[in-house]
This record gives C-alpha cells, structure tokens and sequence, in this order.
C-alpha cells in the first residue's frame, strides 16, 4: 500500500535530514564562505538537484520500484559515455565491468515485471 504523499513533501523532508546530516558531518571541517562567483554554482547545484530528486520519487511513486531503481543507476553509464566523449576519459576494467552489470541489472529487472495484460473490451449486445 502506498502513503500517498505529496512528492514535494517527501522531497521536502528528504532534503531536510540530509541537510542535517551533512551539517554534522561538515561541522569539524573548515567553512568557506560563498562567492559571486560560486554563488550561481550553488544555485544551480541546489535547482537541478531539487528537480532531479522531485523526478526521481514520482518516478518511484508512479512506476514499478525494481524498474525504478535499476534503471535510475543508468545515470553512471550516461556520464561515464559522456566522460569518454567529452573529456577522452579512459575507464578501467572495473569501470566497464559495473557498467555491463549496470546494463544486465536493468534488463533483468524490466523482464521480471509481471505482464500487465489489458481487459478486453466489454461485449455490446444488441438485443
């Protein structure tokens, strides 16, 4: 059964305990303060990644989880192919083995999905 919250709120609440997180975790470290020249940076940073997490738990709330996830992985695959094109990155066997891993997890788990077949139309009669 799903909570049906409102993705906002889940996003809301997500950002929030990781925001808190990361302020303990960066409290022993020394802080810089924020520039005219990073400021746009960060804006950008907190835009794109708020719209992308918005994306991702309607993505989880709408579709099949197990889709979701294994697919949402694919990101690495994408920046790793963009990685290579734009900046003649040279990835390690590693590298190429968790993409195919990648690659192999999101077929499977779009072949376990249940087939959903559609209901036939109803009959019409005319008596």
């Amino acid at each position: 059964m799903r909570a049906q919250e409102p993705e906002e709120r889940v996003v809301f609440y997500f950002a929030t305990i990781c925001a808190a997180g990361a302020l303990v975790w960066m409290l022993p470290h020394r802080w810089h303060a924020v520039t005219l020249d990073t400021a746009p940076i960060l804006a950008g940073v907190g835009v794109f990644g708020t719209l992308g997490q918005l994306a991702m738990t309607r993505a989880y709330g709408k579709g099949p989880a197990l889709v979701t996830a294994a697919l949402s992985y694919s990101g690495i695959v994408f920046s790793s192919v963009l990685g290579i094109a734009l900046f003649a990155d040279a990835l390690p066997w590693i590298a190429w083995l968790g993409i195919a891993l990648i690659v192999a997890a999101g077929i499977i788990a779009v072949r376990l999905q249940p087939q959903t077949r559609a209901d036939p139309a109803p009959q019409v009669r005319n008596d």
